[in-house]
């Protein structure tokens, strides 16, 4: 995911053509830096990361696979309710094993269309 953002983020909304995407992509990739170092928080990062994109994309979630598994960020605990709702339940608790494989398939098509 940190690569993708890394790489991507800046361009998957065209910016303004009056940006400096230059001086943009080195904020991002010094962030994404420290988040890879563990110097940085997901949940510090999301903030710094969305307002240096603000005019070309915007996260509402970053984290590990384990952290959205376990509702860790309020975005996350989001994710874990559809899905619930998609499955019948309300509840937003962590994801447990036997759920694993039905998690992974919502997700496949989480946001699509």
């Amino acid at each position: 995911m940190l690569g993708f953002i890394a790489e991507h983020a800046l361009f998957m909304n065209l910016p303004r053509g009056d940006l400096d995407l230059a001086a943009i992509q080195e904020a991002v990739d010094k962030i994404v830096e420290a988040m890879r170092c563990s110097r940085i928080r997901d949940e510090t990062a999301l903030p710094k990361i969305n307002k240096l994109l603000r005019h070309a994309s915007k996260f509402t979630w970053l984290g590990t696979f384990r952290s959205l598994r376990q509702g860790e960020m309020k975005a996350a605990r989001d994710v874990l309710k559809e899905f619930r709702g998609s499955q019948g339940g309300t509840s937003a608790g962590p994801v447990r094993e036997e759920e694993l494989e039905d998690f992974r398939e919502f997700l496949r098509n989480y946001c699509i269309g």
